[in-house]
């Protein structure tokens, strides 16, 4: 599943154009499971603890940010896109919500307070739309320095068999989850990254915008996490406990700062 990370052909950042339907788009996605998976987690490899401080790094419009709130913990939702950010605070309002703050921030660029957060997730592969290394790289030691001792950092990125196979291509054209949508995916293997055009046909009119993906190999991304200081406690096929294998589409990573204490839960 794309996010809204990142930015388009325009260098408008994308998802900003449709950040009024974007819940509309993701109508079909399983928050609720994804959450339990973050949950199940932390539970093997952290500290939970009511109240705890959360940062979602790209948070889009919200769902998880409010759902952590809405559970008691005291979250930032960071994202690029000053539309979906609108939208994120317009749903807090209607739920009556206080324990959110969102900041308008690029991955690439974050500047977070030291030992701040108890635990910070950054999900639907929105690392990936991070197309340089060092823009990665930068986002993991900025995320490393903002977790407290034993601080969790959970990730998930889609893998290089997802985007070479070119597995965005979809069309639905009449809507039955969400909008009505074509997308288009073609992988450039000089540049390591996936081109997907999107057309969106809302009610009225329609959108289009190109989204690009890079793809980072398993040693690439560890020797990143090793490099802004985190160790890896889990590398797991999303949703399961089972190690990667070849044709694995979507793998989460659980990291923690490497020199401050180690996770909790076992293997």
């Amino acid at each position: 599943m794309l996010r809204r990370v990142g930015r388009s052909r325009r260098g408008a950042p994308a998802f900003s154009q449709i950040a009024p339907i974007y819940d509309q788009v993701m109508a079909s996605v399983p928050y609720d499971e994804w959450l339990a998976y973050v949950h199940d987690l932390h539970g093997r490899w952290g500290q939970p603890r009511p109240g705890q401080r959360v940062l979602d790094l790209a948070c889009g419009t919200g769902t998880i940010a409010l759902a952590l709130a809405a559970e008691g913990a005291s979250v930032v939702g960071m994202d690029l896109s000053a539309g979906m950010l609108a939208e994120a605070r317009a749903k807090q309002r209607a739920a009556g919500l206080t324990g959110c703050t969102w900041v308008q921030a690029d991955m690439g660029r974050l500047g977070l307070a030291p030992g701040c957060f108890d635990l910070a997730v950054c999900l639907f592969d929105s690392l990936n739309y991070l197309l340089e290394p060092a823009d990665f790289a930068a986002a993991l030691r900025a995320v490393a320095a903002s977790l407290v001792p034993g601080g969790l950092f959970m990730f998930d990125l889609n893998t290089p068999y997802a985007l070479e196979e070119e597995l965005f291509t979809q069309e639905d054209p009449r809507g039955w989850y969400g909008v009505p949508l074509r997308w288009r995916s073609r992988w450039n293997p000089r540049t390591r990254q996936t081109a997907v055009q999107m057309r969106f046909w809302p009610t009225s009119g329609s959108i289009h915008e190109t989204h690009r993906q890079r793809a980072y190999e398993t040693e690439e991304v560890e020797a990143m996490v090793v490099a802004a200081g985190l160790r890896r406690l889990a590398l797991h096929e999303a949703y399961t406990h089972r190690d990667p294998g070849p044709e694995t589409g979507r793998v989460f990573w659980v990291t923690t700062p490497a020199d401050r204490g180690p996770g909790g839960g076992d293997a």
